[in-house]
């Protein structure tokens, strides 16, 4: 079942990726099933807590002519790039256990918005990553239980084994961005509260498109 999730998620993400752009003129990399994770990290009135998922679909097009065998090569300067990732909202797991994962799956509402979806607007090469690849200054839209916010961040963007590409990065966020409740579960009456800004952290690996 979540084999034929993350199929359907490479697909549309990678048809909107995509959209206007011919093969001749765009290298498209897909992400790599299991190959990668999101981590939302929070803290609360009585201890920190994450939540994580490793069902990251979706692809990364750059124009043709960027050495993506080589990223370290890549000369500094604005790239005709464009990348969109989709999760199942539902799929993360909190280091709280089961009974969390109920609260924050209500508070997320994923009934009715069940993807959370992330599409890069624009990226530039910024300088050589520490270790190793290059870091990207990016901007991008996400959106969460429906709603949008632009979120800029630096990406690191690197070669990895077996002709991958990988992409990782961090930004913080405030729940209530995107009308969401920090979540608190209804036995604690209110004692146990969750901090409204969280860290987003990820690793995704993607691979030529065959």
């Amino acid at each position: 079942m979540k084999n034929k999730v993350f199929s359907h998620l490479i697909v549309l993400a990678a048809a909107l990726s995509v959209a206007g752009a011919s093969a001749a003129d765009k290298v498209r990399l897909r992400a790599v099933p299991g190959g990668g994770s999101m981590k939302i990290v929070g803290t609360s009135t009585i201890h920190d807590w994450h939540a994580s998922t490793k069902l990251l679909g979706g692809s990364f097009s750059i124009a043709a002519d960027f050495p993506v065998d080589k990223v370290e090569s890549a000369k500094k300067g604005k790239i005709d790039a464009g990348c969109t990732v989709m999760i199942l909202a539902s799929s993360f797991a909190s280091s709280s256990g089961a009974a969390m994962d109920k609260v924050m799956r209500k508070a997320m509402n994923t009934s009715d918005y069940p993807t959370i979806r992330y599409s890069m607007t624009a990226a530039e090469v910024k300088d050589k990553a520490k270790d190793g690849g290059i870091t990207l200054g990016t901007t991008g839209m996400l959106t969460v239980s429906g709603k949008k916010k632009e979120i800029v961040m630096d990406v690191v963007m690197k070669n990895a084994d077996g002709g991958k590409v990988s992409f990782s990065g961090s930004t913080k966020v405030k729940m209530t961005d995107f009308g969401i409740k920090p979540p608190s579960p209804a036995i604690s009456l209110g004692l146990i509260k969750t901090e409204d800004e969280v860290t987003l952290e990820f690793t995704w690996n993607t691979k030529k498109a065959e």
